[in-house]
């Protein structure tokens, strides 16, 4: 599956192509031209990139890099394996699920990115706001999915992802007075088909600690 989709990508991006295989990994490397389209606002660009597709892609998703040194270190870029932080982790599931193919991930998660880097260099601001870094960044993007502040239900909403605990008649976390699956049910359902119980416990562990550290900050 992996090969066909190289090719399609190859085939649509001619200036990218197979450099090697790492331990079973794909590296596609070269230019990435686009041209995007935000209401009307035509940007076109080209971007030197790396893509790393691991060989256990679509169960893991394909990693990208600038190799350019265009994107600044601190635009959203990983500082650890400098990687372009495309979304928090759900949101980049998310996109994924529109189109599960390369050419899916380029057009929906790696092309937007650019657009809005160079739409931020154009108008000072990025086109839908921007999210924080690290664990406040992924709390902020589900304060969003969710339309809630009340950080403590979104962390209920995580344990339940985490622990497998979905009881749609049970109350639900947000003290609306409804029950889970006539509120927000759906919307923790679609989160359950999109990541693994393991990572919700990551993300929940990590969510919890943050919001208890910056409540001691406040005393």
């Amino acid at each position: 599956m992996i090969s066909s989709q190289v090719s399609q990508v190859i085939k649509r991006f001619p200036y990218l192509h197979l450099t090697e295989k790492v331990n079973g990994d794909t590296l596609l490397k070269g230019v990435l031209a686009f041209e995007g389209d935000y209401h009307g606002e035509v940007i076109a660009d080209e971007f030197d990139v790396e893509l790393h597709i691991p060989s256990t892609y679509p169960e893991d998703l394909p990693l990208v890099r600038e190799i350019g040194y265009r994107i600044p270190r601190n635009f959203h870029v990983n500082l650890d394996d400098n990687t372009l932080c495309l979304a928090a982790p759900i949101a980049i599931k998310m996109h994924f699920s529109k189109d599960k193919t390369l050419l899916g991930f380029i057009g929906n998660l790696a092309i937007p990115f650019f657009y809005n880097f160079l739409y931020q260099q154009k108008h000072g601001s990025l086109i839908l706001g921007e999210l924080s870094h690290g664990t406040e960044g992924i709390l902020e993007f589900y304060r969003e999915y969710f339309h809630l502040t009340n950080d403590a239900a979104i962390i209920e909403f995580l344990r339940i992802l985490a622990h497998h605990a979905y009881q749609g008649y049970s109350d639900c976390p947000c003290n609306s007075g409804e029950k889970l699956r006539v509120c927000h049910g759906r919307k923790v359902l679609r989160c359950g088909f999109l990541q693994s119980a393991q990572e919700y416990q990551k993300e929940y562990h990590a969510i919890l600690n943050w919001v208890r550290k910056k409540k001691l900050e406040l005393l």
